[in-house]
Protein backbone atom coordinates (compact mmCIF):
# COMPACT_ATOMS: atom_id res chain seq x y z
CA UNK A 1 0.00 0.00 0.00
CA UNK A 2 1.81 3.36 -1.06
CA UNK A 3 1.68 5.49 1.46
CA UNK A 4 -0.11 9.06 0.94
CA UNK A 5 1.92 11.82 2.16
CA UNK A 6 -1.24 14.84 2.84
CA UNK A 7 -3.46 12.37 5.16
CA UNK A 8 -3.97 14.28 8.91
CA UNK A 9 -5.62 11.45 10.68
CA UNK A 10 -6.83 12.31 14.62
CA UNK A 11 -8.04 9.50 17.22
CA UNK A 12 -9.89 10.78 20.19
CA UNK A 13 -10.90 8.22 22.92
CA UNK A 14 -13.21 10.01 25.64
CA UNK A 15 -14.74 6.75 26.79
CA UNK A 16 -14.17 3.85 29.46
CA UNK A 17 -15.83 1.08 28.06
CA UNK A 18 -13.06 -0.22 25.96
CA UNK A 19 -8.90 0.40 25.61
CA UNK A 20 -8.78 1.30 21.67
CA UNK A 21 -5.08 2.11 20.30
CA UNK A 22 -4.89 5.07 18.67
CA UNK A 23 -2.56 4.08 16.30
CA UNK A 24 -4.61 1.15 14.51
CA UNK A 25 -7.62 3.11 14.37
CA UNK A 26 -5.03 5.92 12.11
CA UNK A 27 -3.72 3.09 10.20
CA UNK A 28 -7.10 1.60 9.31
CA UNK A 29 -8.00 5.05 7.54
CA UNK A 30 -5.12 5.85 6.52
CA UNK A 31 -5.87 2.81 4.69
CA UNK A 32 -9.50 3.21 3.76
CA UNK A 33 -8.37 6.46 2.45
CA UNK A 34 -5.57 5.29 -0.16
CA UNK A 35 -7.77 2.48 -1.18
CA UNK A 36 -10.13 5.56 -1.92
CA UNK A 37 -7.70 7.75 -3.76
CA UNK A 38 -7.85 10.27 -1.67
CA UNK A 39 -4.69 12.38 -1.68
CA UNK A 40 -5.43 14.85 1.05
CA UNK A 41 -7.42 14.55 3.86
CA UNK A 42 -7.88 15.96 7.73
CA UNK A 43 -10.15 13.86 9.59
CA UNK A 44 -10.78 13.45 13.54
CA UNK A 45 -12.47 10.09 14.52
CA UNK A 46 -13.47 10.00 17.87
CA UNK A 47 -14.77 7.39 20.67
CA UNK A 48 -17.25 8.33 22.74
CA UNK A 49 -20.06 6.80 25.15
CA UNK A 50 -23.69 6.86 25.01
CA UNK A 51 -24.62 10.17 26.99
CA UNK A 52 -22.33 11.83 24.63
CA UNK A 53 -23.63 10.23 21.14
CA UNK A 54 -27.19 10.98 22.64
CA UNK A 55 -26.18 14.68 22.85
CA UNK A 56 -24.69 14.63 19.38
CA UNK A 57 -27.66 12.54 17.88
CA UNK A 58 -30.33 15.17 19.71
CA UNK A 59 -28.22 18.27 18.39
CA UNK A 60 -27.53 17.56 15.01
CA UNK A 61 -30.14 14.70 13.97
CA UNK A 62 -32.77 15.31 16.44
CA UNK A 63 -32.95 12.15 17.52
CA UNK A 64 -32.94 11.84 21.63
CA UNK A 65 -30.84 7.99 21.80
CA UNK A 66 -27.11 6.91 20.93
CA UNK A 67 -26.30 5.78 17.70
CA UNK A 68 -23.49 4.06 16.32
CA UNK A 69 -22.15 6.77 13.99
CA UNK A 70 -22.06 9.75 13.20
CA UNK A 71 -20.38 11.84 10.07
CA UNK A 72 -19.70 15.63 10.10
CA UNK A 73 -18.11 16.77 6.64
CA UNK A 74 -16.29 19.88 6.11
CA UNK A 75 -16.73 22.06 3.00
CA UNK A 76 -13.01 21.33 0.72
CA UNK A 77 -11.84 24.40 -1.22
CA UNK A 78 -7.89 25.12 -2.09
CA UNK A 79 -6.88 25.98 1.11
CA UNK A 80 -8.54 22.66 2.71
CA UNK A 81 -7.85 19.08 2.00
CA UNK A 82 -9.50 16.89 -0.61
CA UNK A 83 -11.72 15.59 2.66
CA UNK A 84 -12.19 17.17 6.14
CA UNK A 85 -14.35 16.01 8.51
CA UNK A 86 -14.98 14.63 12.10
CA UNK A 87 -16.36 11.24 12.88
CA UNK A 88 -18.23 10.01 16.11
CA UNK A 89 -18.41 6.79 17.38
CA UNK A 90 -20.51 5.09 20.15
CA UNK A 91 -18.21 2.08 21.68
CA UNK A 92 -21.12 1.00 23.97
CA UNK A 93 -23.87 0.67 20.86
CA UNK A 94 -20.91 -0.92 18.89
CA UNK A 95 -20.22 -3.31 22.48
CA UNK A 96 -24.16 -3.94 22.25
CA UNK A 97 -24.13 -4.88 18.79
CA UNK A 98 -21.23 -7.09 18.57
CA UNK A 99 -23.09 -8.89 21.26
CA UNK A 100 -25.89 -9.42 20.21
CA UNK A 101 -24.94 -10.17 17.08
CA UNK A 102 -22.01 -12.54 17.98
CA UNK A 103 -19.77 -10.35 16.15
CA UNK A 104 -16.01 -9.26 17.46
CA UNK A 105 -16.47 -5.84 18.54
CA UNK A 106 -12.87 -4.55 17.03
CA UNK A 107 -14.27 -5.68 13.80
CA UNK A 108 -17.37 -3.61 14.64
CA UNK A 109 -15.49 -0.53 15.40
CA UNK A 110 -13.80 -1.03 12.29
CA UNK A 111 -16.85 -1.30 10.28
CA UNK A 112 -17.83 1.99 12.21
CA UNK A 113 -14.74 3.43 10.81
CA UNK A 114 -14.93 2.61 7.00
CA UNK A 115 -18.70 3.78 7.71
CA UNK A 116 -18.32 7.01 8.91
CA UNK A 117 -14.90 7.88 6.18
CA UNK A 118 -17.36 6.74 3.34
CA UNK A 119 -20.42 8.79 4.94
CA UNK A 120 -17.28 12.10 4.46
CA UNK A 121 -16.39 11.11 1.05
CA UNK A 122 -20.87 11.66 0.00
CA UNK A 123 -21.74 8.20 0.80
CA UNK A 124 -25.26 8.13 1.58
CA UNK A 125 -27.04 5.16 3.27
CA UNK A 126 -30.80 6.95 3.51
CA UNK A 127 -32.22 5.01 0.44
CA UNK A 128 -32.49 1.62 -0.04
CA UNK A 129 -29.96 1.53 -3.27
CA UNK A 130 -26.98 4.02 -2.18
CA UNK A 131 -27.54 2.07 1.11
CA UNK A 132 -26.62 -1.41 -0.81
CA UNK A 133 -24.00 0.58 -2.78
CA UNK A 134 -22.51 1.78 0.85
CA UNK A 135 -22.73 -1.42 1.97
CA UNK A 136 -20.68 -3.19 -0.34
CA UNK A 137 -18.24 -0.53 -0.50
CA UNK A 138 -17.84 -0.96 3.42
CA UNK A 139 -16.95 -4.67 3.55
CA UNK A 140 -15.08 -5.29 0.22
CA UNK A 141 -12.49 -1.96 2.06
CA UNK A 142 -13.49 -4.15 6.07
CA UNK A 143 -12.70 -7.55 4.19
CA UNK A 144 -9.44 -6.13 2.66
CA UNK A 145 -8.42 -4.40 6.25
CA UNK A 146 -8.90 -8.08 7.94
CA UNK A 147 -7.11 -9.87 5.42
CA UNK A 148 -4.37 -6.89 5.91
CA UNK A 149 -4.06 -7.37 9.50
CA UNK A 150 -5.63 -3.75 9.30
CA UNK A 151 -8.25 -3.70 11.68
CA UNK A 152 -8.64 -1.54 14.96
CA UNK A 153 -7.00 -2.99 17.72
CA UNK A 154 -6.44 -2.65 21.83
CA UNK A 155 -4.09 -1.35 23.87
CA UNK A 156 -2.23 -3.86 26.23
CA UNK A 157 -2.23 -3.23 29.30
CA UNK A 158 1.13 -2.75 31.01
CA UNK A 159 2.27 -5.39 32.96
CA UNK A 160 2.20 -4.51 36.46
CA UNK A 161 6.19 -4.29 37.76
CA UNK A 162 6.76 -6.38 40.39
CA UNK A 163 9.06 -5.82 43.19
CA UNK A 164 12.04 -8.28 44.01
CA UNK A 165 11.75 -8.87 47.65
CA UNK A 166 14.60 -8.24 49.46
CA UNK A 167 16.57 -11.13 50.30
CA UNK A 168 18.71 -11.43 53.26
Amino acid sequence: MKKAKNLRISSINRQRSLRINPQSVKTLARFVLTRENVRAARITIAFFGDRKMRKLNQQFLGKAEPTDVLAFPQNASRAQPDLAGDIAICVPQALRYSRNKRKDILSELSLYVIHGILHLMDYDDTSPEEARRMTRRQNALLKRARTDSLLINQMKREPEKRTRPDIL
